[in-house]
């Protein structure tokens, strides 16, 4: 995958409240929710276009009630962290990610060791 950091990426915690991240895909800067429960990282069309996506035919969430295209980016950066490519869900739906750009999903997460503290997430690459 990509390069390692000797710093681990420290995520804060508040009262259950979702957790952000900076995510940056193709060079493009965005915050994402960091999801352990999404498998898939997942951004917004208009992201998607900023960050230069190519998208291919549409598929359908789990939801069932949204359709997403499929998508893989040449650069996923998490905070300091190149984590080199990967698959990308691209949402339609405007309303899906609310003010957020993207969903940071299992597939980028799992190649951290992640350590889950009271008060914060910690992250540190596998590579």
């Amino acid at each position: 995958c990509g390069s390692s950091t000797s710093e681990p990426i420290r995520i804060a915690t508040k009262n259950g409240k979702v957790s952000f991240i900076k995510v940056s895909i193709n060079g493009v800067d965005g915050e994402f929710v960091f999801d352990t429960g999404a498998s898939i990282t997942s951004v917004s069309l208009d992201f998607a276009n900023k960050s230069g996506l190519k998208l291919n035919p549409k598929i359908q969430t789990a939801n069932g009630s949204s359709y997403a295209f499929n998508s893989h980016s040449r650069k996923i950066q998490v905070e300091n962290v190149d984590m080199g490519s990967g698959q990308i869900i691209v949402l339609q739906n405007r309303e899906s990610l609310g003010k957020y750009d993207g969903l940071l999903g299992m597939n980028i997460i799992s190649r951290f060791d992640i350590e889950k503290t009271t008060n914060e997430w910690v992250l540190k690459s596998k590579y």
